[in-house]
């Protein structure tokens, strides 16, 4: 009896496994998708990281500043109310 991966439960010296594996199942295409995929993964990373670095740029040059609250009634509104 033979399983999928070309042998029975036992250990070959030649792929160092208990399975036996085609050592040539990585075709060039896959490994141009696994290399265009891991170029995304890292060039989603680094955006991300010149985002941040963005964001806390502009918050050391533009800070959050609070409005002084004004009273509802000033005196230029009395006087031109009464007038």
């Amino acid at each position: 009896w033979t399983d999928r991966f070309g042998g029975g439960r036992r250990y070959h010296f030649d792929t160092g496994s208990i399975f036996r594996l085609n050592k040539d199942w990585m075709t060039a295409t896959i490994e141009k998708a696994l290399l265009i995929a891991g170029i995304g993964m890292v060039g989603i990373f680094v955006f991300m990281a010149l985002f941040y670095l963005l964001i806390l740029a502009l918050d050391r040059f533009l800070p959050y500043k609070e409005e002084e609250v004004t009273d509802a009634l000033s005196e230029d509104s009395i006087t031109n109310e009464e007038a």
